[in-house]
């Protein structure tokens, strides 16, 4: 037998072999009847591509390729968003209209089903991010930011008008704002903002305003987050009911605000929600019956399950991918990027009626024997102060793997894959090596050159680095040697 010094022995696995025929995937949508994504091409120079495909590819009467996605996205365009440096939200889609932001020029173009895009929103010093659709005020709803020579760049948020780019302030005064989310009956609109020092998953705090007439908000009133607790993706239910995901117990659990009341719906020492290294990042949704789609982390896994928020059961839905990313919930589907320790990152949809998954898109070709795959097993043990690491769960709101800290890097074992995985800037995924590869280097530059995120104090509690206080925190993953039977219990769901 020859002895090689460890980390010297050959590998099939090579650079060459996982950069090969990789895109990287992210942002999901659903949207009548039609599943989105952004590509990311190595062979494009980088660039993001709007990928769409029609759901109802195996509905009699539809077209044989009708299911085949198609680029939505013309060269030379780049859909991405630069707000925060991290990015994040950078289209939104109604039906067969796309808008979407530019990386070249910053500026919203607005796109019609086989027309070239148009630009929308002026040239100027400004980024948008963070889309949405406001479908009862017919407009788009962003947060902006503006740079300004010799001062940090400032942050609103801001109403976009689909005919003429007219934009006006919506909110503004906190030094970041995110996640615009209007009522479905267009009265009330609610959004999330933060100040320096903090980060997102600190004390974002969720704010809820009227609206009148013409879309426009009066005096903001906070109902969640703030100094000690952070909100986290607001959402209307159809009924019209806000939730969102809070951690005001140390967890962040789902949480509604209705008539007045903020209340946790499901209590669980899971994390239901993801620090806000990108704009657009999501969670959970609502499907027909009113129900929460949903996903967690527990035992150092994503699952994905159903609360019903009459009686309070949670149903998990059994998947074989463990890292869940950019979920979207529509009528009876729900969409998101999946990964597992044996599978390359991919876009999958799910038939809440069926339980029946569909993958739309595989990030990479790579193809690697079982027995050359480590998984990782979740572990616990305690901790200082009386914590413990619970099989790889955060003590706090944040990542548990390292992947999240704030230079925009994941940690060697996994996080976001170099195909891609999740987010775009490569940070935050938490299932730790839950790809078959990892480098998590964004594609544009990790660190924020100005008006991001402050890079001090930039771990979240529990990510496996020194947490406040200076007590360590440790991973709660084991790599075991790869070979073929090393598979770790999959963790209990709450």
């Amino acid at each position: 037998m020859r002895t090689l010094p460890y980390g010297a022995w050959p590998s099939p696995i090579t650079p060459d072999a996982i950069v090969a025929d990789t895109v990287r995937l992210s942002a999901v949508s659903l949207d009548a009847g039609r599943i989105g994504w952004l590509e990311g091409r190595p062979g494009e120079g980088g660039r993001n591509v709007l990928v769409r495909a029609d759901l109802r590819a195996d509905v009699a009467g539809t077209p044989h390729d009708a299911g085949r996605p198609d680029d939505a996205t013309p060269a030379p365009f780049n859909v991405r968003s630069r707000v925060h440096e991290y990015g994040g939200g950078a289209y939104a889609v109604s039906g067969a209209q796309v808008w979407f932001s530019n990386d070249t020029d910053g500026r919203i173009y607005v796109q019609a089903a086989g027309a070239a895009p148009v630009p929308l929103t002026a040239q100027g010093s400004v980024r948008f991010g963070d889309l949405v659709f406001d479908p009862v005020h017919r407009r788009l709803l962003a947060v902006r930011e503006t740079h300004r020579d010799g001062a940090p760049p400032a942050n609103d948020l801001v109403a976009v008008s689909i005919h003429d780019g007219a934009v006006r302030v919506l909110a503004s005064g906190h030094d970041f704002y995110a996640a615009p989310a209007p009522s479905p009956d267009g009265r009330r609109l609610a959004w999330l903002a933060w100040d320096q020092p903090d980060m997102p998953w600190d004390a974002a705090a969720l704010y809820l305003s009227d609206l009148d007439r013409d879309g426009v908000p009066g005096a903001p009133r906070r109902i969640a987050g703030g100094p000690g607790c952070a909100a986290f993706q607001p959402a209307w239910s159809p009924g019209g009911a806000l939730w969102c995901v809070a951690d005001p117990e140390g967890w962040w659990n789902l949480h509604r605000w209705r008539d007045g009341e903020f209340r946790c719906m499901y209590r669980a020492d899971s994390e239901f929600g993801k620090p806000l290294w990108q704009l657009g990042t999501t969670t959970f949704g609502f499907d027909a019956a009113g129900c929460v789609v949903c996903t967690w982390r527990g035992g150092g896994a994503w699952r994905l399950g159903r609360l019903d928020p009459d009686s309070g059961a949670m149903t998990p839905i059994p998947l074989p991918w463990t890292s869940i990313d950019s979920l979207a919930v529509d009528g009876s589907t729900a969409a998101f990027i999946g990964g597992a320790p044996d599978r390359s990152a991919a876009v999958v949809s799910v038939d809440l009626g069926s339980g029946e998954s569909r993958v739309h898109r595989v990030s990479s070709a790579l193809s690697i024997d079982e027995g050359l795959l480590s998984r990782p097993v979740a572990i616990s043990f305690p901790t200082g102060g009386g914590f413990s690491t619970g099989g790889g769960d955060s003590t706090g709101g944040g990542d548990s793997t390292g992947g999240s800290d704030s230079t925009g890097g994941s940690d060697s074992t996994g996080g976001s894959d170099s195909t891609g995985g999740g987010d775009s800037t490569g940070g935050g995924d938490s299932t730790g090596g839950s790809h078959l590869a990892g480098s998590g280097h964004p594609t544009g530059g990790g660190h924020p050159t100005g008006g991001g995120h402050p890079t001090g104090g930039g771990h979240p509690a529990g990510s496996g680095f020194p947490a406040g206080g200076g007590e360590e925190v440790a991973h709660g993953y084991y790599y075991p040697p790869c070979n073929a039977s090393c598979r770790g219990p999959a963790g209990e769901l709450p």
